[in-house]
């Protein structure tokens, strides 16, 4: 199924292109890296438990501040060479890239849907 350029999806797919095709120009890159597993069940997995909390707040303080932000994992497809460049040891993960910057054209409070459309009980599709 094609995803048509007006709907959500649509809009989402055209920002993510834009920005997988303009990273070199983003003013700020973070790489968020979390510590690896070493024991024997997980050994080289990352932390990822608290990473993405942190990460959130970080995307909603530069909101307050006018910056945009996007949480990625593009930056995988190079991650050996990122890392390498970076200096990230290997007992670590970069796990999250987030580029930041101040946003182009329009930008203004996010659509949401309000909390009983993607509220279930117990079993998808079960409203509260």
């Amino acid at each position: 199924m094609e995803t048509q350029p007006d709907t959500p999806e649509g809009k989402s797919l055209r920002s993510a292109n834009y920005l997988a095709n303009h990273i070199g120009e983003v003013p700020v890159l973070i790489f968020a890296c979390v510590k690896r597993y070493n024991d024997k069940q997980r050994t080289g997995q990352p932390m990822v438990g608290s990473i993405y909390p942190a990460v959130q707040n970080l995307c909603i303080a530069a909101r307050a501040y006018g910056l945009g932000t996007s949480i990625t994992s593009m930056h995988g497809m190079s991650g050996k060479e990122i890392d390498e460049r970076l200096g990230v040891p290997p007992n670590y993960a970069n796990e999250v890239l987030v580029p930041m910057g101040y946003p182009k054209g329009r930008w203004g409070r996010p659509a949401r849907k309000p909390a009983a459309d993607v509220t279930f009980f117990e079993h998808w599709g079960d409203r509260a």
